[in-house]
């Protein structure tokens, strides 16, 4: 005992060092916890410390008690030692020196041990009464406000029975906190608290709650650095947004306050204020079971008042966006109370459709339609708030404004394709019911058409037309695919698309082809499968067949385009009786319709007999009704073009959805296929929105009758008549300009089913076979004198591209290398064999191809492809073979070198059958040896490896080697190096002896053979390719190479030594560059110094002030005067020397800033008189 006497003193004992304070209070706590010494005694042996005058002796007593409560978390107590406990804590509360050492205690009590009501009443009442948190330090304020906070999770029943007086305690404490780490606990605290208690508790204490809360908003903190405690802005922001929305009590508040700090100058305030109104809506929201308190449906108007003034008067386009999803969070957290939300969006409507139907502003409108865009956003019922408001409103609107008047037009497009984009990501699907837009159906419908056929020299318009039509049919596909509840028929959908299609072929706007393709690509891309299905049965099937048109004999381009021109009128006339018939139901239900006989609104209908007269009869024959159904019916109208309704002959008379007009006589054309119409008319006659033919054109200017003419003949109404239908008459002079040549239809259709089959798997087996097929059809194509040998280019190009879009899909990979490739080496073998030759275009986009296809696929796939080869001519290639067929061998190459180490089967017939090769004429020597020394790299080690570079050893040989011989060893070099064979440095010794050679020729080769074993080849020994590519085998090689090339050079002066010593030193890294830099520098001086008999002249040149045309000449006679193999010689060291030297540049910049005097003048004397244009470059 006395031992823990002597324990507990040295402990209390300020004037011991820390150490052993800290062995003391360990062998308490061993003590203590093997139950040597109790709670109770340790109190008693503390007993004169307690009551000891001296602060610090009182305060390091009761620490030691808090010190072992905290340090035995686990330690047992029985009720009794704990009631006691509490009741000394308590007490020591009043003695002001500790009350930290208390709150600790306090805290390991409450955290540790079961309290009984009494003991929780009595700790939270003393707290309250004596400590004044706000004089305390932080570690004290922090205990103080964890002990709250454990009791109130703890213990919430009980401490719920204190009541107001708990609140106004919690309220006490944390008013004034300003350490972030406090923070953090006061804002839970408060939260919890407001959580917790009832309703009646806190109201009353609902404004000093806000105020001791709300004094910190907006938080800007910025941590320390290394800060142990890693507190973050976000985590104080996430807080204080806790209390702000822990109950609806404080709204009346919270969001005024919000509200006023909207408007705030500081940008970081604004947003801070979106982000937390969102927070507080939703939260009130739900804190009400789906109802809103009265007091927030009372703040709907401040709330809209103070985003649209947000939203409209900044330019700043973050805030305007931070707007924009506040008022979609908004909107969805009022869905759950109809009666809110209506009124919500009903003033948010009604401002925003002020604005955009006055269109006194054009940018405010285009906001206030985001502004709708975003409610909309927001739940299906705002959604359908917002259309039933909006849509009607816009389509009156825009159908109102002057046809000419274009900048009116294009805010209200963009505002429809905006609540378009805005239906199609709300999930209707869920909720049993149909789309929200499909009672708008019509007004949408009819403004994207009418933008799109009735402004054809407005490119804009006609942009966003296709973007909308491009949504819509999105949103249409992907609903139900019920043809009763579908948002589109399914004649509507076809026509969409088939429009889409015909533009991207053959529009003059690159802008508008490549929207409609956008949008295409967009709609095969989207989750419904719905949506592909239209994509591949009918733009994939119609691009494929106007592009084997486009290939067809005679290539007959006036034909191709009036035959086109002809399916695009009809296409048109069909999508624009659709509108037709949109307006007058819409007409109908609003009871505006005006009666006509003859007129755009007529109801008339004739007879099939006389439809079949009136487009047999003569071309310039007229009259007929603008909205004539004759032999349509709307409900079955099929997009198709049958061979039945295509009559040969004149068109007048026809409707717009008639099949009277546009006839011709070419029966392969089944679907529109999508062209532009050749040069319109003087004046389009016969009563119809494009009705008349291309054979009525000659006597169209005599046509009269119908009411279609009445914008062109009655000039004193135009305005009326364009308020009243502007865009109803939409005539043959409307067409857009088209594309007239083979070539440029060819190109958009290709570049369109590239795009497609990039886009989706589906497609790429639709469109990938059909493609090799046509180019197997008119393999005549691959020769370069052909006619279609472009379009054949493109085709494969097309190929190469979808290929590579899909080149990390191994699955299409494995589908290629086993159907794609197979096929088009097939194509290739036919071709050669047939005596024809092949362009090296066309070769290209093979070889691009196959490569892709081969490193994309996987092992299996890959053997089988081997497999074909060596059955086929192509495994079968020596030196003696048909020059024909050597052609193919970099296709072969190309699918070789690609090859993995599991699929090279046979490599020993691969290997003895590209080595002769690799010897041979120098026309596919270095094509066989990246072949060979790709199957070397990849091949297991041993005996067949060892006897191809023994073989190459021995035809390297000074008296044998020879240019391909040469390169062959510098490709197996190569190979070697990378996968670390030991083989390696001999065969780099070889090519250092040859570049020593007195053949130029072999010597050029062997010393710009050192570039190529350290360079990385893009395609041929990488890793995607499967090449075995060890580390650091490059440095071990400069090593073991270097100091022979240095010696040599020294030794012999030979040019073509320094030039290997260049080419290998601008592939190392610069810690080893650095390192030899001091030994071969001044022989990169010398090589690019003038001679020496010139070398005064040069500097006399240099140092002048100006250059004179006798120094001029004298220098460039230093560099020119040997003879012309010389000349080439020197070039060929200078170019490598500066190489190496601008490498320097960024790697060594204080080596050659101590060197300038030496290195300008001959870099300058380089530049202005070197005869070779590479070493002036």
């Amino acid at each position: 005992m006395a031992d823990l006497v002597r324990l507990v003193d040295n402990y209390v004992n300020p004037s011991l060092s820390p150490d052993l304070q800290t062995e003391a209070l360990n062998a308490i706590l061993i003590a203590v916890n093997r139950g040597a010494l109790g709670m109770p005694k340790l109190v008693e042996m503390l007993g004169d410390y307690l009551v000891n005058t001296d602060d610090m002796l009182r305060s390091r007593g009761t620490l030691l008690l808090s010190e072992v409560l905290s340090r035995l978390p686990t330690l047992r107590l029985d009720s009794s030692h704990v009631h006691f406990l509490c009741v000394f804590f308590c007490d020591r509360l009043q003695d002001y020196p500790c009350i930290g050492e208390v709150m600790k205690g306090m805290l390991a009590m409450a955290k540790n041990h079961n309290l009984d009501p009494t003991d929780i009443d009595a700790i939270i009442r003393a707290v309250f009464q004596e400590v004044q948190s706000a004089s305390q330090p932080q570690g004290t304020r922090k205990n103080t406000l964890e002990v709250m906070m454990t009791l109130l999770t703890r213990y919430t029943g009980t401490v719920k029975t204190l009541g107001a007086d708990f609140i106004f305690g919690i309220i006490q404490l944390v008013d004034g906190e300003k350490d972030p780490r406090n923070l953090l606990i006061a804002f839970r605290l408060v939260a919890c608290v407001v959580r917790s208690f009832p309703r009646e508790d806190y109201i009353r204490f609902a404004e000093e709650i806000f105020e001791i809360t709300s004094c910190y908003f907006p938080i800007t903190f910025k941590p320390r650095p290394n800060d142990p405690d890693a507190i973050t802005k976000e985590d104080l922001v996430d807080g204080l947004r806790q209390c702000f929305s822990a109950s609806p009590v404080l709204a009346p508040y919270v969001v005024p306050f919000l509200l006023d700090k909207m408007s705030s100058t500081l940008t970081s305030a604004k947003m801070e204020s979106f982000a937390t109104l969102d927070l507080c809506m939703a939260a009130y929201a739900s804190q009400n079971d789906g109802g809103i308190d009265s007091n927030i449906m009372g703040m709907l108007p401040d709330i809209w008042a103070a985003l649209r003034t947000e939203i409209l008067s900044t330019s700043d386009t973050e805030i305007i966006k931070r707007g924009l999803q506040s008022v979609q969070n908004i909107c969805s957290a009022l869905s759950s109370n109809p009666t809110a939300l209506s009124s919500f969006v009903v003033a948010l409507s009604r401002d925003c459709i002020h604005q955009i139907k006055s269109l006194s502003d054009l940018k405010l409108a285009r906001a206030c339609g985001q502004i709708l865009a975003s409610a909309s956003r927001g739940s299906l019922a705002a959604c359908q708030n917002v259309l039933a408001s909006a849509l009607p409103t816009i389509h009156q609107r825009y159908m109102h404004i002057p046809r000419h008047e274009v900048a009116f037009r294009l805010p209200l497009l963009d505002i429809v394709i905006d609540l378009v984009n805005a239906t199609s990501e709300l999930d209707n699907n869920t909720n049993g019911g149909e789309s929200p837009l499909s009672s708008y159906i019509d007004h949408v419908f009819d403004i994207f058409t009418t933008s799109l056929f009735g402004h054809h020299d407005t490119p804009a318009l006609r942009v966003s037309a296709v973007e909308g039509l491009s949504r819509l049919l999105i949103v249409a596909a992907g609903s139900s695919r019920d043809s009763n509840s579908a948002l589109l028929p399914e004649d509507k959908q076809k026509a969409i698309l088939l429009q889409l299609t015909h533009i991207i072929q053959n529009d003059a706007d690159k802008v508008v082809r490549n929207r409609a393709l956008d949008g295409l690509v967009l709609i095969a891309k989207s989750s419904s499968e719905r949506s592909l299905d239209l994509i591949r049965t009918n733009t994939v099937p119609v691009l494929l067949k106007n592009l084997r048109a486009l290939f067809g004999d005679g290539g007959d381009v006036d034909m191709i385009n009036e035959d086109a021109n002809n399916d695009a009128k009809v296409l048109q006339d069909l999508i624009m009786s659709f509108t037709k018939t949109s307006r007058a139901s819409s007409a109908q239900q609003q009871q505006t319709s005006s009666a006509g006989g003859g007129c755009c609104g007529g109801s008339k209908k004739s007879s099939s007999s006389s439809s079949s007269s009136a487009s047999s009869s003569s071309s310039s024959s007229g009259g007929g009704c603008c909205r004539d159904n004759t032999n349509t019916n709307s409900d079955d109208m099929d997009v198709t073009i049958s061979e039945d309704n295509q009559q040969q002959g004149g068109a007048g008379g026809g409707c717009c959805g008639g099949s009277g007009g546009g006839g011709h006589s070419h029966g392969h054309h089944h679907a529109p296929s999508p062209a532009p119409a050749p040069a319109p008319p003087a004046s389009n006659g016969g009563g119809c929105c494009g009705g008349s033919s291309r054979q009525s054109a000659p006597s169209s200017s005599s046509s009269g009758g119908g009411c279609c003419q009445s914008e062109g003949n009655n000039n004193n109404n135009k305005a009326d008549d364009d308020v009243a239908m502007p865009d109803t008459h939409v005539t043959s002079t409307d067409q857009v300009k088209i594309i007239y040549t083979v070539g440029d239809k060819c190109s958009n259709i290709l570049h369109a089913l590239s795009r497609l089959g990039g886009s989706s798997e589906a497609i790429f087996r639709d469109v990938v076979p059909a493609l090799v097929g046509l180019v197997s059809e008119r393999s005549e194509g691959l020769r370069a004198s052909t006619r279609i040998h472009l379009n054949v280019i493109s085709v494969l190009s097309s190929v190469a591209d979808i290929i590579q879009a899909w080149n990390e899909n191994s699955s299409l990979m494995n589908y290629a290398c086993d159907n794609t490739l197979p096929k088009l080496v097939e194509i290739l073998l036919s071709h050669v064999n047939n005596g024809a030759g092949l362009s090296s275009e066309c070769l290209e986009q093979v070889i691009r191809a196959s490569g892709d296809i081969i490193s994309g696929a996987d092992v299996a796939s890959q053997s089988g492809m081997v497999s074909r080869l060596l059955a086929s001519p192509l495994g079968k290639i020596a030196p003696d073979s048909n020059s024909n067929i050597k052609q193919l061998l970099p296709i072969f190459t190309s699918i070789i070198s690609q090859l993995k180490s599991g699929a090279l089967v046979q490599p020993d017939v691969l290997l003895s059958m590209l080595f002769p090769l690799s010897l041979g004429s120098a026309d596919y020597s270095l094509i066989a040896s990246k072949c060979f020394a790709s199957i070397l790299n990849k091949i297991p080690e041993g005996d067949i490896v060892d006897k191809y570079a023994d073989l190459i050893i021995a035809e390297a040989t000074p008296n044998k080697a020879t240019s391909s011989s040469v390169g062959c060893l510098v490709w197996t070099t190569k190979a070697l190096l990378l996968r670390g064979h030991a083989l390696a440095p001999k065969l780099g010794g070889i090519l250092t002896y040859l570049a020593g050679s007195s053949s130029n020729e072999i010597s050029s080769a062997a010393s710009s053979g050192f570039d190529v074993v350290l360079a990385d080849d893009p395609l041929i020994l990488t890793k995607r390719s499967g090449a075995t590519i060890r580390v650091l085998t490059k440095q071990k090689f400069f090593s073991q190479i270097f100091p022979s090339l240095l010696a040599s050079y020294k030794t012999t002066s030979s040019s073509s030594y320094l030039v290997s010593i260049t080419n290998i030193l601008k592939h190392m890294p610069r810690s080893v560059l650095l390192a030899e830099i001091p030994d071969v520098f001044p022989l990169f001086l010398q090589a690019i110094s003038p001679p020496p008999s010139s070398s005064s002249s040069s500097s006399s040149s240099s140092s002048s002030s100006s250059s004179s045309s006798s120094s001029s000449s004298s220098s460039y006679s230093s560099y020119s005067s040997s003879s012309p193999s010389s000349s080439n010689a020197n070039a060929d060291v200078q170019a490598s020397c500066l190489s190496t030297m601008s490498i320097l540049v960024s790697e060594a910049p204080q080596l050659l800033s101590s060197n300038m005097n030496s290195i300008v003048p001959p870099i300058l004397a380089l530049a202005a008189n070197s005869p070779s244009m590479h070493v002036r470059q």
